[in-house]
Order: C-alpha cells, then structure tokens, then sequence
C-alpha cells in the first residue's frame, strides 16, 4: 500500500496525539509547515521528531509555501491562523474544502456576534474600534459610553486569547488606546460575569453531532499572564450540558453548517442561567479539551478535526457516564509545566480530584467556577 503524503500548517496551537491518531506512521508521511517557532510546535507528550518540521517565515508569503507542498499531499490545519490559508491552497490543488464555506463567520468575532445577534443569540454587547489617531479621544468616549467599565479589548481575528485584555479603569483604556492608535482589526465588548463553559460538536454536512460540554476552571485569558488553565466535562443530565448543547446546534445553523468540521463554542452563563456566546472556532480546541472528550466520549476532536479535512469519518460519539478533568499549570522559572489528566464515573469525586490537584500544582487559585459546579 502507498503511503500518503500529508502537509499540516501550523502556526501556534500545539499539535497532540490526535495527529497521530488521524495519521498513523505507518501509512503516513506527515510534514509540519510552522510560521511559529520549531520547538512549540508539538505538545510534550509527543516526540519531538513526531514529523518533520520545516519553517515557513509568513504564510501571507504564498508562492514560497506553494512550493514547500508536494501536488500529491492533503494539507490539513487544526490552528485558527491558518484556516483561511489552508481552504486557499486547498482550493487552488483542487482539493475540497470540507471547512464551511463561510469561515470569516467562524474567524471573524465581529462577523461571528453580527450573525449570531441576528439569529437571537445572545452575545455581549460590541462594537469595532476606529483607531484613527486624530479621533482617538472620541472613539475612546463613546466605547466606554456604550459598553460600560470593565471592558473587553480583542483582535477581531485570532484565537486562544492572543492580545484579549479586560480593561477595567478609564485611564487603561486610555493607555490601551494610545498604543494601538493607527491599527486596524479591533473590537471591544462588554465585560460579561459569570462561569465559562465550552460546547464542542462535530457538524456533518448540516447536521450537529454533540461530543462533550465542559466548564473552565477559570478565565481561560489568565494563561496568556502566567496562570494555570483547566475544565471538566459535565455529566449527561446536567443542566447546562444540555444547554450547551441546545446552543451549539443553533451556531451552526446561524453561521453555517454546511461543509464538515469540530466547533468549538464558548459561552457565559450568568447567575440567571441567561448564556452568553463570546467565541466560535470551526477547529479542534486547544489545551486537552481533545483529550477529555476522547474519555468522555471517545471522540478525539483534534483527531476528528483532522479525519474531516481528508473526507474520512470519526467515530460516533458514545453516550457515557464517564467525566473527565485536566489541569495545566503556570510555567515555572525554568519554563517547564506540568498537565494534570483524570476521569472518574462520580461527578463530585473528579470536583474534588481537580481541587486537591490545583493545590499541589499551584494551577488553578481556589478553582472558584468548578467549585460553583457542585451547587448547580
């Protein structure tokens, strides 16, 4: 049997054992283009000579790519910066898309909330920022006039939190301004309270196939400035399981179910249970999402991210009762950090496992929305 040539474009979400899953090495050749750096490209659970490695200076420098491509390959990405370039080069091999035909629905979050307030779906409140030097003052004004302190500033393009910051004085807005004065690409929202939760689902030419629902242990933005990170996935029954999962059918359809691809949605809940939608992905998540759904419900979603994008199908997810937990700690003086992975059929014991495992690991401080968990 030939082997097939595989090309994955990478930028910066670390590549996990999914890859491996959806690309055995004994029948594929799998090569890794990275505009990041080399040494992150995969996740440390997997060799670093998990595939070869060859770095690209910018995507945005097309041809030079082009050429790094053997006509033969599929190319395939799990990383939102590369979406657009990898159903670009797809298309031009003529090779189909099975991402959605849409995808700034998907990659653009002021695309993204337009479409999705319009199909009633609550979003916070948001507005695109002018960052013209000579009106800085004014746009400053009427941002916090209409959405109020704290505020949330992000790139509106982009994921895993990559310039997100919640700005909760005037006089940080101020500065924020003044040091993105002239730059295009922003958006501001209004800072929502409550718990983070995240829906995940396989859509299939129109139809949403739940996997798992999970709730963060904490802001998932307080990675970006030196704190852990961690979720759990909710148990069948529970309430805002079928919340998530009730809302992530409706994302689809808002922005665009055709074509076949892992969405990942994130959602607020406040103290009312009202949701609130602030992120959509059409990828696998990052951190061990993938792999918790993979104990959960024997889905893998990088692996089924991957399996999609060459025509082939995962698995169904199964039905169990089966929860599973993970934590990831700050990084250390040195730079390492360390993962936390457990599972467990009783919903309180993984609760309490992740909280003791927070302590030792200085992960997650209190984990106060997985605490909140036992009282819903």
């Amino acid at each position: 049997m030939s082997r097939i040539r595989v090309v994955v474009l990478h930028s910066y979400q670390l590549l996990g054992p999914g890859l491996r899953a959806a690309f055995p090495p004994d029948r594929f050749d799998v090569q890794v283009l990275t505009s990041g750096a080399p040494d992150q490209v995969f996740r440390s659970d997997l060799p670093s000579d998990a595939a070869p490695i060859r770095r690209v200076p910018a995507y945005s420098d097309i041809d030079w790519v082009r050429e790094l491509i053997p006509q033969d390959a599929a190319i395939v990405t799990n990383d939102e910066a590369c979406l657009s370039i990898c159903a670009r080069l797809r298309a031009e091999r003529g090779l189909r898309s099975w991402q959605p035909p849409d995808l700034a629905a998907y990659c653009n979050k002021l695309v993204a909330k337009a479409r999705l307030a319009e199909a009633s779906i609550p979003v916070p409140a948001f507005r695109a920022l002018d960052m013209d030097a000579h009106r800085l003052g004014a746009e400053r004004a009427r941002t916090i006039d209409t959405l109020g302190l704290p505020l949330v500033v992000k790139p509106a393009s982009g994921g895993y939190n990559e310039g997100v910051r919640i700005l909760s004085q005037a006089h940080e807005v101020k500065e924020w301004f003044a040091a993105h004065a002239g730059q295009s690409g922003w958006e501001a929202e209004r800072y929502v309270r409550g718990r983070l939760f995240h829906a995940n689902a396989m859509v299939l030419d129109g139809a949403v196939t739940p996997v798992q629902v999970g709730a963060y242990a904490n802001a998932p933005i307080g990675a970006s400035f030196g704190e852990g990170l961690g979720s759990v996935t909710l148990p069948l029954g529970h309430p805002i399981r079928n919340l998530g999962i009730a809302l992530n059918d409706k994302v689809a359809h808002a922005l665009g179910a055709a074509g076949r691809f892992v969405l990942h949605t994130e959602f607020f809940v406040d103290d009312d249970r009202n949701a609130y939608v602030v992120d959509v992905a059409a990828r696998a998540p990052g951190a061990l999402v993938s792999d918790i759904a993979a104990i959960h419900a024997d889905v893998n979603l990088e692996a089924a991210s991957f399996l999609l994008q060459t025509g082939r199908y995962p698995a169904a997810p199964r039905a169990t009762d089966v929860v599973a937990g993970w934590l990831w700690s700050p990084p250390r003086a040195d730079g390492s950090v360390s993962c936390f992975l457990t599972w467990n059929r009783r919903f309180d014991r993984i609760l309490h496992d992740l909280e003791q495992a927070a302590t030792g690991m200085g992960a997650v401080d209190g984990l106060p929305w997985l605490r909140a968990l036992r009282e819903t």
